[in-house]
């Protein structure tokens, strides 16, 4: 009987080996709303298509450009892009859906290329029509990188959702550059549209989700494809080392283990998304599973960057209301509850890094002017101190990164 016993579980025990080694993957789709008919995501990516001289498009709104920009010429140039800023208008006038079919390291996305630079010649377009007197009609065009910026996230993975945040970050850069230029009428405009736009934020959560389906089947995929992990940007022996230690990896190592390690992980972060940044910015302790390890950390350091947009977006609307509070009243108010008060905002926009239901903090100069800030990343008040921090060659940087301490300071920023 012991013999019979023993007998049976080792039959069981390489059974349940044979089974945990090729057994079939289970991957975890997101629940998905339905896909627009039609779609804005696909009119985009023809207006995208459209477009010419995408460099030059680049250099006529860059701070230091390579060429010398007339407005004649930054003219005949947004004019040569007519049929492609009129393409991606009508686009935003659509729903849009981004339908995610990326399942492999080796899927190409030109398409976020294109989208960027839809987003610089809208704030070419607005620059030429700022400079000659139609400011409503540039300020809908900053408008529209904003709102192109906003949608680009909807069901797309990291990747494409970092490519909207820039794109909003080119649209907004030039409304902060006129917010001190505008009228009554042109900033109440562009308060409107902005408030209007807070209906089509994407929860981060929903970008982690859909990386994490793309991120499973690379996974799967790299079991019979290790070369696909290697980064072209390295040297041919650091890709071959690479290469060998994920060849080896696989071949002792089950894929299940892999993706029940990275599924766990993902629905720790995913449940830890969906709470107020300050109370869950610190991501769970990392795998030791190599290749779990591996993908993870980028996506707890994007967090950062798109509860900064948040911020930005925030701080850019309470400027415009302080804007509009200014010209009214020839001086800026006491305290951002007379913006309330004077119906120019529905509420204090809440700071994003701070407890739920504390808003951007806000004191008026004795020069005249304020200062309009969000506590940063770290959560803590630095009394407006900005952020500024060291990039990988030691050059002081201000951007938002989740390691960087002190302040969001309006004005300090263009984003």
């Amino acid at each position: 009987m012991v013999l019979g016993v023993l007998t049976f579980l080792g039959v069981a025990s390489v059974g349940w080996v044979i089974l945990l080694y090729t057994a079939p993957p289970n991957i975890i789709v997101p629940i998905r709303p339905l896909v627009p008919n039609p779609n804005g995501f696909d009119a985009l990516k023809i207006a995208g298509k459209k477009a010419v001289r995408k460099d030059d498009i680049g250099d006529a709104i860059a701070r230091t450009p390579k060429k010398k920009w007339t407005p004649r010429r930054k003219s005949e140039l947004v004019r040569a892009n007519k049929s492609s800023r009129d393409a991606a208008r009508s686009a935003l006038k659509l729903p849009y859906m981004e339908v995610n079919r990326y399942v492999s390291a080796a899927t190409p996305f030109p398409h976020y290329v294109d989208f960027r630079n839809l987003a610089r010649l809208f704030v070419l377009s607005g620059d030429v029509l700022w400079a000659n007197g139609n400011r409503h009609g540039a300020t809908d065009d900053y408008l529209s990188a904003v709102t192109m910026g906003r949608r680009l996230p909807h069901r797309t993975v990291l990747i494409g959702a970092l490519v909207g945040l820039a794109c909003e970050a080119i649209g907004r850069r030039p409304l902060w550059d006129h917010v001190e230029q505008m009228d009554v009428g042109t900033a109440s405009h562009c308060l409107k549209e902005l408030n209007a736009l807070q209906n089509e934020v994407l929860p981060f959560y929903i970008t982690l989700e859909e990386e994490s389906y793309t991120a499973q089947h690379v996974i799967v995929e790299s079991f019979e494809h290790p070369e696909l992990l290697t980064d072209p940007d390295e040297s041919e022996d650091e890709r071959n080392d690479t290469y060998g230690s994920v060849f080896l990896y696989t071949k002792i190592v089950p894929r299940r283990v892999a993706l029940d390690s990275f599924r766990g992980y993902m629905t720790q972060l995913i449940a830890q998304a969906r709470q107020p940044y300050s109370i869950s910015k610190v991501p769970p302790p990392l795998p030791k599973e190599p290749l779990t390890a591996g993908f993870v950390p980028i996506y707890s350091d994007a967090r950062a960057k798109f509860v900064g947009n948040e911020a930005g977006d925030a701080l850019l609307r309470a400027a415009l209301a302080l804007r509009i509070y200014q010209l009214r009243n020839g001086k800026y108010p006491k305290n951002l509850s007379a913006l309330v008060a004077a119906k120019i905002m529905p509420a204090v926009p809440d700071d994003p890094f701070a407890f739920p239901g504390k808003p951007l903090l806000y004191k008026p100069l004795p020069s005249g002017k304020y200062l309009l800030y969000s506590i940063g990343p770290d959560s803590v008040d630095d009394n407006g101190k900005g952020i500024e921090g060291k990039n990988d060659v030691g050059k002081t940087v201000r951007y938002v990164d989740a390691t960087f301490k002190e302040d969001i300071v309006a004005r300090w920023y263009t984003y």
